[in-house]
């Protein structure tokens, strides 16, 4: 993800003229995802990163070609650009709601600035929408969903949900110090929009977190933020951190051309003492930091008592084949780890798995066991298991 990051940026100075400061962006638009929320699922497990971290780069690396393809007129860029905006798409239709949002706004934009229809980033655009459409009809797509799919709640939900993130990231120093330092740097190197271009691609901006979260809410059926996985929260603020800090890019370039050259130089060390003051912070606060999180737990050895800890329960599942076997307490996960939870009934995916795989009857919680009763020997783990 920060190679496909890198080379978008480096492709956008070149191509709009920038002033070759893609390391800058590319810093600023990593930090916040890597120090403000724990990826769990992403990050840390193999299936989360396969089906997340990789439609990332196919993302990131098909709109490089998409605007390389743009740059320099080659058809076979144009085709590997369609290819990786489609493989996007039709991964996970988190990243298809953001691609789709990107190269259309791209595509509209460079409209309304050149007065021309640019076929090649139409044709991105299309290939991200061929690989959403395949994805939706995919057998299996919104099984979680209610009979009928509440399309337009979903889409208050999705607002909603977009605003938490935002609220959420400014709570946290680090991006709020990202977007002061993207404003400076458009105050420093940006270009000046039309302003029905800019207007056009602020209003896109600030929908596109909103659509991004739109589909994933919509199939699993999800009402509050509490119940959005760490893995459709990392789409999530990739689409927001993105789209932030390349507004604030746009309004710093714009305002270059408007203000006087007094004003402008105030506005640009108001953004730089105000960016270093909330950093500094960061700084003295390390609980802001996940990363720092993650070496404190290590440190203080939560991280290694809590795998000892399930490393006590997988010995203890291994040592009682084909009884029912209750699980009395569960280590508590800090961050660091990827969390291991199983459910209370044996009928849950988890315990009917785990049993199956340690060759037990069963596996149960206490609450559970408590409640319900403890299956006889001669009982499974119940008919709808699995």
């Amino acid at each position: 993800m920060f190679a496909a990051s890198l080379l978008l940026c480096n492709e956008c100075d070149k191509s709009f003229r920038l002033g070759k400061n893609y390391g800058i962006f590319t810093a600023l638009f990593l930090l916040p995802l890597l120090t403000v929320r724990n990826y769990s699922d992403p990050c840390l497990w193999f299936v989360g990163a396969m089906n997340y971290v990789v439609p990332a780069f196919f993302l990131g690396f098909g709109l490089t070609l998409l605007l390389r393809s743009v740059r320099i007129g080659s058809r076979g860029v144009q085709i590997g650009a369609c290819l990786c905006l489609f493989l996007s798409g039709g991964c996970v239709l988190l990243f298809g709601g953001l691609g789709a949002c990107l190269t259309l706004l791209l595509f509209l934009t460079v409209w309304l600035e050149t007065g021309k229809a640019d076929r090649r980033l139409a044709a991105g655009f299309l290939a991200v929408l061929l690989g959403d459409l395949i994805n939706v009809l995919a057998p299996g797509n919104y099984v979680k969903a209610p009979g009928e799919l509440p399309i337009f709640k979903t889409v208050g939900d999705a607002l909603r949900t977009a605003a938490w993130d935002l609220g959420f990231q400014m709570s946290h120093l680090i991006f709020p110090a990202a977007v002061l330092l993207a404003l400076l740097l458009g105050l420093r190197y940006g270009k000046r929009l039309k302003p029905v271009s800019l207007a056009l691609a602020a209003a896109g901006l600030l929908l596109t977190p909103a659509v991004t979260a739109f589909p994933y809410l919509l199939g699993y059926n999800v009402a509050t933020t509490e119940e959005i996985a760490t893995r459709a929260w990392f789409v999530i603020d990739i689409a927001l951190v993105f789209c932030f800090l390349t507004l604030a890019v746009l309004i710093g370039g714009q305002l270059r051309h408007v203000l006087v050259k007094g004003s402008r130089r105030a506005l640009q060390t108001v953004s730089a003492v105000g960016a270093a003051v909330l950093l500094l912070l960061c700084l003295s606060n390390t609980g802001e930091s996940v990363p720092a999180q993650v070496a404190e737990n290590l440190r203080n050895g939560k991280v290694q008592a809590y795998a000892a800890e399930w490393h006590e329960i997988f010995d203890m599942l291994s040592q009682r084949p084909g009884e029912h076997v209750v699980i009395e307490s569960q280590p508590d996960p800090c961050v660091g780890v990827y969390p291991v939870a199983v459910g209370a009934s044996p009928q849950h995916p988890m315990n009917y798995n785990m049993a199956r795989y340690f060759g037990n009857a069963s596996i149960m919680d206490a609450w559970y066991a408590h409640t319900y009763g403890v299956p006889g020997p001669n009982d499974g783990a119940g008919e709808n298991a699995g």
